[in-house]
């Protein structure tokens, strides 16, 4: 049989006796099919269910963070089986820990399978997001040959939608956030089930319209869809929190749900100088094309795996599990590790360090490096107004690294500054040197500026057209990063460009100024964006996404 017999003969024996095993052996009871012995095991049991029909994607044991998530699912089956009062749970898991997989997937399948959720809502943070939740559930049932087996009037006869599941009054539905149609929805009855899955996104965060928005979709639409009589609707929302006002940030200070924030390392290293050298080492090898598949691959890590993983503890304790997850924060940065694997985003920011100087002797030869520029635009000049910013950043494609060229950051008024410019790239076009991007972020003052400047330089006989572009970036992310690639040794300051960069970065986040390194930050994130500056890829479980 699909799904294992020494599998069902365990989990048989976690709620039946040996001798009620025995008088069911002895009336021949069917181990398969919809009166078979599996189905009603799976009813019972969310293990069961998970490794009987679908064990070739659950090889692994359960970690204790997976029998939280399957506790939760029968606890909730239970509630709603026997009318009880449902729950609401906030769950803050880490990035590549199967939370999708047991709350947006197992779960509602569960529920239609057994019939014990009539109605559920699946909320993804678009549209097309929740749709794919859908899919997943389709997709996960029918792939398996044991629940086809088991349930076959559902795989056969339900209507299997884009954004819905129907089967003899069973629904599951889907709903982007922020969607209005979400409101009253029923089949007849109320959602049994409503399960929000990742509807934080980077967008969303960085602006408090959109979350404010979000928020309050949230509270009067979504959260009164439930049974508002006998209160039986259990809500469950999984996420990470990449920022603490976010919706997960939202639901996890609400009193009336039941919180979980769960870190992937629970414990780091004992021997960070290894580590330090391991990173160091890794970044080389990345430079060069020849970055380690994975952990098998990599000779350092290998050569001192005993020492490296000593003291450490980690939340889904796999194979080379931390191995991976440092991988990861050296290729997503600190930030990122921070909040998608930490769920403790405040904790990445800080003081930038030092600036890496370079000899303008040591740099690489002209003809490989492309110059690179940025404007952080101001209107007025005024003593009590931010500087007008401008700077040339030089980028080595072939080992990605950046190097600060050149900074001019003055307060003065917008015709000044462009004007400035004006006469340095004309400068630059009578040595044969041109740009080969400029941006200037759009706000209140870029567009104006930057079309100005384009008048101005188009007038004087050079054609650089600078780029407007905007940005909902929050500018501390932007300079943060100069930390990052500073420490991964990929960007450098010149030693001889105007002090003001210097006197910025040291002072930040307390400085009085900071535009000169907002520019700096446009061009980097101009080039991360792109994807031609990272050098590491995540590997092994956080290899995707």
């Amino acid at each position: 049989m699909t799904g294992g017999l020494s599998t069902l003969t365990h989990y048989l024996g976690r709620h039946w006796s040996r001798d009620q095993l025995a008088y069911l052996a002895s009336l021949d009871a069917p181990l398969t099919g919809p009166r078979g012995l599996r189905r009603w095991l799976g009813q019972q049991d969310a293990g069961a269910f998970v490794k009987l029909y679908f064990p070739d994607e659950f090889v692994l044991d359960f970690a204790p963070v997976h029998r939280r998530f399957l506790a939760d699912i029968d606890d909730i089956r239970t509630r709603a089986v026997s009318g009880q009062r449902g729950v609401k749970l906030a769950r803050a898991i880490p990035r590549g820990h199967a939370k999708s997989t047991f709350y947006s997937r197992i779960m509602p399948l569960h529920g239609l399978s057994y019939g014990w959720s009539p109605l559920t809502v699946l909320l993804g943070n678009t549209q097309t997001a929740a749709e794919r939740l859908n899919k997943n559930i389709k997709e996960t049932a029918l792939a398996s040959p044991a629940w086809c087996e088991d349930f076959p009037e559902i795989a056969g006869g339900a209507s299997w939608g884009s954004d819905r599941i129907d089967y003899a009054g069973r629904t599951i539905v889907a709903f982007g956030v922020g969607n209005g149609a979400i409101r009253g929805v029923s089949n007849p009855v109320r959602p049994r089930l409503i399960i929000g899955d990742d509807l934080d996104d980077d967008q969303l965060v960085r602006s408090q319209v959109q979350l404010d928005a979000a928020v309050e979709w949230l509270n009067k639409s979504v959260l009164q869809l439930g049974d508002n009589v006998r209160f039986t609707s259990s809500f469950v929302f999984v996420g990470t929190v990449i920022r603490r006002t976010s919706i997960m940030g939202h639901l996890l200070a609400r009193p009336d749900f039941d919180r979980l924030v769960e870190a992937g390392v629970k414990r780091f290293a004992d021997r960070q100088d290894l580590w330090a050298e391991w990173e160091a080492w890794f970044l080389e090898r990345a430079r060069d094309g020849a970055q380690p598949t994975d952990a098998e691959a990599d000779e350092f890590y290998q050569a001192h795996k005993a020492e490296m993983l000593e003291g450490t503890q980690v939340l889904w304790d796999r194979p080379d599990a931390y191995y991976y997850l440092m991988v990861y924060r050296l290729a997503a940065g600190k930030a990122a590790f921070q909040s998608e694997i930490q769920n403790a985003p405040d904790e990445a920011g800080g003081a930038l360090g030092r600036p890496a100087y370079i000899r303008r002797a040591d740099l690489p030869p002209p003809g490989e490096l492309e110059r690179l520029a940025a404007l952080d635009p101001t209107e007025k000049g005024g003593a009590r107004n931010d500087l007008a910013a401008y700077v040339e950043v030089l980028f080595h494609p072939r080992t990605r690294r950046l190097f600060v060229d050149y900074v001019d950051s003055q307060r003065r008024s917008y015709k000044d500054t462009i004007a400035a410019i004006v006469k340095r790239l004309k400068v630059h076009r009578a040595a044969g040197v041109y740009l080969d991007g400029f941006w200037v972020e759009e706000n209140a003052a870029g567009g104006i500026q930057a079309d100005l400047l384009n008048e101005r330089l188009g007038a004087a006989g050079v054609h650089t057209v600078p780029t407007k572009f905007y940005s909902s970036r929050p500018k501390a992310e932007k300079i943060e990063a100069l930390a990052e690639y500073t420490d991964r040794g990929q960007l450098f300051v010149v030693e001889d460009v105007a002090a003001q960069l210097a006197t910025e970065w040291e002072a930040w986040p307390h400085g009085r100024n900071d535009d000169t390194l907002d520019a700096v930050g446009t061009v980097v994130m101009q080039l991360k964006d792109q994807g031609r500056l990272d050098l590491v890829a995540p590997t092994g479980p956080w290899a995707i996404g």
